[in-house]
């Protein structure tokens, strides 16, 4: 094996060691945003469907939408920056 196949099975096992490190904490994070993400577009649904939401409360609940999502983003920062850390 070359010196630079070792390098990269190197970094592939640091990969899977930080993958299995975190599984549990991204599974829940997983399941809260998109239990989280449910609720808020059943509420929605449940106050359009009752005729007691207005506009500014619809715009309220999709900007709680919104919250969910950047912080999945920044999630997601955090693993491509850790991955680069690995691949430098």
């Amino acid at each position: 094996m070359t010196n630079g196949a070792a390098d990269l099975e190197a970094r592939v096992k640091a990969v899977q060691a930080l993958a299995s490190c975190y599984i549990f904490e991204r599974a829940v994070y997983l399941i809260v945003c998109t239990l989280s993400t449910a609720v808020l577009l059943i509420s929605v649904a449940v106050l359009i469907s009752k005729g007691t939401a207005d506009y500014k409360v619809i715009v309220s609940l999709f900007g709680s939408t919104g919250t969910v999502t950047a912080s999945v983003g920044l999630s997601l920062k955090v693993w491509s920056d850790s991955l680069k850390r690995v691949f430098e």
